[in-house]
């Protein structure tokens, strides 16, 4: 086994674990986006380049086929039938998928309740202005002037 092969299991297990090293596959994990694929093991191995385990003819085929192997678990876990009624017990990956539209619809009012403080914001700094100005109004009234 060489050192670049320690590098790519290592690289692989980092994602399967959802505990990667590399920037953008840290994003990608903190959006529940991040995939075993031969890109983000490759950034994850320290940017080498991917052709080496992508390819069939490639330099390290036997991490490509852990690789593809990987993904062919994952598909199928996703494939697999829905629970045939509704009190069966959800899977783990449809909590997953409930609470990733959960999470969406709470960051889609999240941005409409933002945008109304706004706008409520904008609205108290105009009343308060109008205020001001009739205040000075009434005063001007009241010394006769």
């Amino acid at each position: 086994m060489t050192n670049l092969t320690d590098h790519f299991r290592a690289a692989i297990q980092r994602i399967v674990s959802g505990s990667p090293e590399h920037p953008e596959n840290v994003e990608l994990a903190r959006r529940g986006r991040l995939q075993v694929n031969f890109s983000s093991v490759a950034k994850e191995a320290g940017n080498r380049s991917r052709t080496s385990i992508s390819k069939k003819d490639c330099a390290y085929p036997h991490i490509r086929d852990e690789i593809i192997a990987l993904q062919a678990e994952v598909q199928e876990r996703l494939t697999e039938a829905a629970p045939a009624s509704t009190s069966e017990t959800p899977t783990t990956q449809d909590t997953l998928l409930a609470l990733r539209k959960l999470k969406l619809a709470a960051e889609s009012d999240r941005a409409i309740i933002a945008t109304r403080l706004a706008e409520a914001d904008i609205a108290i700094q105009l009343l308060r202005t109008e205020n001001e100005r009739l205040n000075r109004e009434l005063r001007s009234i009241k010394t006769g002037g």
